[in-house]
């Protein structure tokens, strides 16, 4: 059993780094094991390890509380998203002459493919909700806080004669850090 059977939230396994071999028998730039592809199909698979590639360092960079890394990121993510979601349609509509059979070895690979990457993708996007969530408590927490002040503060008159609140000759602010 691996690990993701065993803990749910596991973070799903990471792709292969661009300097482990990658190539098939037949050196075509495939996986091991994968069979051999060429055209839309074989870049679909490109731009799909791409993408996971890119939201796998996203969720690292999140998971290691640098949010303010995953902003340059958002460009390549933003094309390689258009490319993938191109390259789908493509294959959508020219799938029996792309991928053969319903049993073929190349829908397979395809298959197992997308299954990854879908599973990428929930983690990802469960972690984020999660930091959404956080963020959210946080704000959230702040805005109690300086409503509980205004509650409980005098009111009085300020340096320009107009009615104040706050406690008389005290001064409060209130700031939040950007990089949180």
């Amino acid at each position: 059993m691996d690990q993701r059977t065993k803990d749910p939230h596991a973070p799903p396994p990471h792709a292969p780094s661009p300097d482990a071999p990658t190539h098939g028998a037949a050196g075509d730039g495939a996986p091991a094991g994968a069979p051999p592809m060429a055209g839309p199909v074989a870049l679909f698979v490109q731009v799909t390890q791409s993408l996971m590639d890119l939201i796998s360092r996203e969720t690292q960079l999140l998971e290691s509380r640098r949010p303010s890394e995953v902003q340059p990121l958002q460009g390549e993510k933003a094309r390689l998203t258009a490319e993938y979601q191109k390259l789908l349609n493509v294959l959508k509509a020219h799938e029996s002459a792309l991928l053969g059979p319903k049993d073929s070895a190349v829908r397979r690979h395809l298959r197992q493919v997308m299954e990854t990457f879908r599973r990428v993708v929930a983690y990802h996007a469960r972690l984020v909700g999660r930091l959404k969530s956080v963020c959210e408590g946080v704000v959230n927490a702040i805005s109690e806080e300086a409503n509980r002040q205004r509650r409980d503060s005098v009111p009085h008159y300020g340096r320009d004669a107009r009615m104040a609140y706050g406690r008389a000759g005290s001064v409060r602010s209130l700031s939040l850090d950007s990089e949180a």
